[in-house]
């Protein structure tokens, strides 16, 4: 496991201690308009980010992928009990255009019960892992049609409608304010499973 630390961070990795200064991954790295990540080492910061968004993952909060990019991330070890045993919290489609009408499903739920009620509820929060590849144009339109600031958007590969992120084998550049840990599937895997036999 690779790890990457700033002398200057606030360190999270110590016992009993959490970091509340450290921003979410998927905060740091994706976006509204959605950011890609590029380099050897990008596979493992998308298992990390993605773990951490399971870990942290409240009744408002819903993870979005496909089964194909679960497939590839962990080389074949997220099967479906794994998948099954996040319930709402995950969304695990089987393509890009499952996933894409999923979104769009979620959106228009939002906005009507955002219309219908007095005061407005807080909308639930969804991070959205996709590998675009050509359907990039498709994926952006996604994006722009979102109403509200409550998508966050990370994709494997170059974006050509954001930034997209370096990752080295050692980790991203720049490097981030606090502790990031690059996971390979099996431990992003064995960390999952902790996680779901406690649920």
């Amino acid at each position: 496991m690779t790890s990457i630390s700033v002398p200057t961070c606030n360190r999270c990795d110590q016992p009993g201690r959490a970091n509340t200064d450290a921003k979410p991954l998927a905060h740091a790295f994706g976006g509204p308009e959605g950011a890609g990540l590029i380099g050897p080492g990008a596979d493992g910061l998308l298992r990390a980010t993605f773990t951490e968004a399971l870990t942290h993952a409240t009744s408002a909060t819903q993870v979005i992928t496909t089964k194909p990019d679960l497939d590839r991330l962990f080389v074949g070890a997220f099967d479906e009990p794994l998948i099954d045993s996040f319930g709402p919290h995950l969304h695990a489609a089987e393509t890009l255009e499952d996933a894409i009408e999923h979104i769009e499903l979620q959106d228009r739920i939002s906005t009507t019960i955002n219309t219908n009620d007095d005061p407005p509820v807080e909308s639930p929060s969804f991070t959205w892992f996709a590998t675009p590849g050509l359907d990039a144009d498709v994926v952006h339109e996604t994006l722009q049609r979102w109403h509200g600031a409550n998508l966050i958007a990370i994709m494997s590969g170059a974006w050509p409608y954001g930034p997209t992120h370096f990752i080295d084998t050692d980790g991203p550049r720049p490097l981030p304010v606090h502790n990031v840990q690059l996971l390979p599937h099996d431990q992003a895997v064995t960390k999952l499973r902790t996680l779901s036999s406690q649920r």
